[in-house]
């Protein structure tokens, strides 16, 4: 493998910029909560901020409240480093970059979520059609064209067959009009053994939520006293943040038109084989050919699954 990983690429799109997170001065105790959209990036958030401000307790905006500079929508450039400077507390931040567009640091921990791309999909579905009216308006002011309503592209095999074929960059073949769970996982997969990266699977987080809890503990140096253990998995449940949502990250209720609630849908596997045909999912082992077997093991089935050769 690779000794450490090198910034190769940049991704610009009106969704995410990498270019963003020049002039971000990193600290030596960061987190960067790296994940492809809707793979588990508002969980693991949530279980970072509870390690991070040892208070299972508290629900407010800040105890999940992370710098996002790569989100090309979200207000300047200058805005997002003066937001990331002003944070006091140990800093996690959020991004949906790939490993091979990210500025990489060593001493920085990157904690990369994966999800199966079936499994993805279907949450995106959801995800797309509960983008508010409000939220459009602003990217057709910044871009001139938003992206498309989930049913300009058509139905939703329509959509899946895009999805699966189409990339919104030269070297990416897949995504639309998003981005590349493949593509993201592959770049953080090559470097799981680097102490500075954990990755995590999203059905491990269902099956084991504690167990995994534990691992990100380990992994970010968080002594938990033993019999708190109980009240820090349950904050960190899909009901429990499914309830909080709405003061966790307020922000939602204007993102979604769905709010902050309905973000969260419903957190199931498998949904997919209800709706996929199997001409779709002929479509999905055609690309998932391509993955190493190690890989394409990891990124369906987790590692409760796949086995676990060492402790990534």
């Amino acid at each position: 493998m690779p000794d450490k990983p090198k910034k190769t690429r940049i991704y610009s799109t009106e969704h995410f910029n990498s270019e963003r997170w020049q002039g971000i001065e990193m600290r030596s105790d960061d987190i960067v909560v790296s994940t492809a959209m809707k793979s588990g990036t508002t969980w693991m958030l949530r279980i970072v901020g509870l390690m991070v401000f040892q208070d299972p307790l508290r629900v407010d905006n800040q105890v999940m409240h992370a710098p996002w500079p790569d989100a090309a929508f979200a207000g300047s450039h200058e805005a997002v480093i003066e937001e990331a400077k002003a944070v006091t507390h140990q800093r996690f931040m959020k991004s949906h970059i790939p490993l091979d567009g990210t500025y990489y640091h060593p001493q920085v921990k990157y904690i990369n979520v994966v999800r199966d791309v079936r499994d993805n999909f279907m949450s995106l579905q959801h995800h797309w059609a509960g983008i508010s009216e409000e939220v459009y308006q602003i990217y057709h002011n910044d871009w001139g064209k938003p992206f498309p309503h989930p049913e300009e592209v058509g139905d939703i095999h329509k959509r899946w067959r895009r999805w699966l074929t189409e990339g919104r960059h030269e070297w990416v073949k897949d995504g639309y009009p998003f981005q590349s769970v493949f593509n993201f996982a592959e770049s953080f997969w090559k470097y799981r053994h680097l102490p500075n990266i954990l990755l995590v699977h999203f059905n491990d987080l269902k099956r084991d939520l504690e167990g995994e809890m534990r691992r990100v503990a380990k992994f970010l140096r968080k002594e938990i006293p033993e019999a708190d253990w109980p009240a820090y998995v349950e904050a960190a449940t899909f009901k429990s943040m499914k309830r909080d949502l709405n003061r966790l990250s307020p922000s939602f209720n204007f993102i979604f038109s769905h709010g902050a609630e309905g973000f969260m849908h419903s957190g199931k596997n498998k949904r997919w084989k209800e709706v996929l045909t199997a001409e779709d999912l002929a479509l999905y082992e055609e690309r998932a050919s391509y993955l190493a077997t190690d890989l394409r093991a990891w990124m369906e089935n987790g590692r409760l699954v796949a086995g676990e050769p060492q402790d990534w």
